[in-house]
């Protein structure tokens, strides 16, 4: 997905969370229905709904983006707001 690839991906539970909408979603024992979905991409309009969808996806797993998400979730527990130090960390993120 971050490449711009279009995606045909399992419903297993981990792989759907992860494709999201940006995938064609098939259960893993269908291969009838991969051999379907792998059809439907030759259409451009499809592979470019799903290369465009994928790119965005993408961008929700970033090394900036599970910083800033753990950040968020430490502070939640050891105090509910950001301090100066957490302020000083995002500020630091956005420059990468």
């Amino acid at each position: 997905m971050a490449c711009g690839c279009p995606v045909v991906a399992s419903t297993a539970p981990a792989i759907a969370e992860v494709a999201g909408d940006a995938a064609i979603l098939v259960p893993s024992e269908d291969a009838a229905g991969f051999a379907a979905a792998m059809r439907r991409m030759r259409d451009p309009a499809v592979k470019a709904n799903y290369a465009r969808k994928g790119l965005e996806r993408a961008t929700f797993f970033s090394w900036r983006h599970a910083a800033s998400m753990f950040v968020k979730a430490v502070c939640g527990v050891i105090g509910g707001e950001m301090g100066r130090d957490n302020v000083y960390l995002e500020k630091k993120l956005d420059k990468e």
